[in-house]
This record gives C-alpha cells, sequence and structure tokens, in this order.
C-alpha cells in the first residue's frame, strides 16, 4: 500500500539543518530556566502558529499527529491538579481537591 504525504516546501525547510539545531537546543534551555507563565504561554504560542501555518501539512494531518500530546498534557495536568496534597486547600470538592498554591501559581 503506498501512501502519500505530501506536503509544500516552505522557508522553513529551505533553512540550514544546523542552524535550525543550535536555535532549537538554545530555545529549549531557555524554556527550562523560564520559570514565568507569561513567557511559557508565548513560546507555546509561537511554536503553534510555527507548526500549524510553517510546516507544510496540511491542518488535518497536524491535528491528527497532534491528538497524542495532547491527551498526554490534559492527563498530566488533571494529575497534578488533582493529587497535590497541602494543609492550605483552595477548593475541596466531592472527588478533587485543589491546594490554594495551584489557583495563584500562574500569578506570580
Amino acid at each position: 500500500m503506498q501512501l502519500n504525504f505530501s506536503f509544500q516546501e516552505t522557508w522553513v525547510h529551505r533553512v540550514n539543518p544546523s542552524l535550525k539545531l543550535l536555535l532549537f537546543m538554545g530555545l529549549f534551555i531557555h524554556i527550562i530556566l523560564i520559570h514565568s507563565i507569561d513567557f511559557m504561554m508565548n513560546y507555546t504560542f509561537i511554536g503553534l502558529v510555527l507548526l500549524v501555518f510553517f510546516s507544510g501539512h496540511p491542518w488535518q494531518r497536524v491535528l491528527l499527529l497532534s491528538i497524542p500530546f495532547v491527551i498526554i498534557f490534559i492527563s498530566t495536568s488533571t494529575s497534578m491538579i488533582f493529587l497535590v496534597r497541602e494543609k492550605r486547600l483552595g477548593y475541596s470538592g466531592a472527588c478533587c481537591i485543589s491546594p490554594r498554591r495551584v489557583f495563584f501559581e500562574g500569578c506570580t
């Protein structure tokens, strides 16, 4: 069975691969050292724009390939929110207990 993964060539394909490697290694190190949610959201938005609009693949294929990452993000974030134990509770419901720190961590 022959599969056709055709794509359009964009300016990202024409950039030197070693330059892209160095750029993304530097960006990765910078992201690890950032502790501000505002910069992290900006980097995420820029990365998504580059992936969707400048990868050259149709948006349906990009969405299909991003499903596992979305599932991992949702499962990890919900387990971090629901399973954190702390004495000062911000919300205590029937099946979830969220500490006050979780609500205010994005503001600091």
